[in-house]
C-alpha cells in the first residue's frame, strides 16, 4: 500500500468514527418522540374534555395522527390546534421542552384557567400563537425571545397591567390582536408622535 492509500484509508476511518458521534441515531429520535408523547400525557392529566378522547396516549396510535396535531417529515410535532374543543383546566408548562419544533399553537375557545403560560415564550421557533377566548388573567411576559412569531392573538382574555412593549422587538410579527382585554392598560402612542 502506498502513502496515498494509507492516508486515504486513515482519513475515511476518522470520518466514520466522527460520524458515529455527531449524527443522530434512532435512539435520539425515539427519545424525542417519547418526550413529545409525555407532553400529551401531561395535557390529558391537566385538561379535561371529551374532545381529546381520540388521542391514544398509551402509545398505540402515532401522535402525528391525533386530531389537531401536525408533524414534519421526521415525526416532530410542528402544529397543535386544540381550539374550540371545550376543554377546561390548566395548560401544561414547558411545552417547547417537549415539542421543540413547534411552529403553530392554537388554544382559543377553551376554558383554560390561570395566567399566561410564561414558558411559551421559550418557543423560539413558534410562528403563530393564537390564544383568544381563554379568559386568562394576570400580566403578560416579555415576548422578545419569540423572534419567529408572525401571528399573536391574545384577544378576549382578562389580562392586566401595561401593554407588552416587547412585541415591538418581534420583527417578523404581521398580525397582533389584544382586543377585548378590559382591564388591560393598552399602549398609547407617545404625544411626540401624535398628529
Amino acid at each position: 500500500m502506498d502513502c496515498y492509500s494509507k492516508s486515504t484509508c486513515c482519513f475515511l476511518f476518522v470520518l466514520l468514527l466522527i460520524s458515529q458521534f455527531l449524527l443522530p441515531t434512532d435512539s435520539t429520535i425515539t427519545l424525542s418522540t417519547d418526550d413529545q408523547l409525555q407532553f400529551f400525557v401531561l395535557m390529558n392529566n391537566t385538561l379535561s374534555g371529551t374532545s381529546m378522547s381520540d388521542w391514544d396516549i398509551n402509545g398505540g396510535k402515532p401522535l402525528c395522527n391525533f386530531s389537531g396535531v401536525a408533524c414534519d417529515g421526521e415525526g416532530f410535532v410542528v402544529q397543535l390546534d386544540i381550539s374550540g374543543r371545550s376543554l377546561s383546566g390548566r395548560f401544561p408548562a414547558n411545552i417547547c421542552s417537549y415539542l421543540p419544533e413547534l411552529r403553530v399553537l392554537r388554544l382559543g375557545g377553551n376554558s383554560v384557567r390561570g395566567g399566561f403560560p410564561d414558558s411559551i415564550t421559550n418557543c423560539s421557533l413558534l410562528e403563530e400563537l393564537s390564544m383568544p377566548r381563554l379568559y386568562l388573567t394576570g400580566r403578560l411576559p416579555d415576548f422578545s425571545p419569540m423572534k419567529s412569531l408572525r401571528i399573536l392573538d391574545l384577544s378576549y382574555n382578562l389580562f392586566v397591567g401595561k401593554f407588552p412593549m416587547s412585541v415591538f422587538n418581534l420583527t417578523n410579527l404581521e398580525v397582533i390582536n389584544f382586543n377585548e382585554n378590559g382591564n388591560f392598560n393598552l399602549w398609547k402612542m407617545p404625544r411626540t408622535y401624535q398628529g
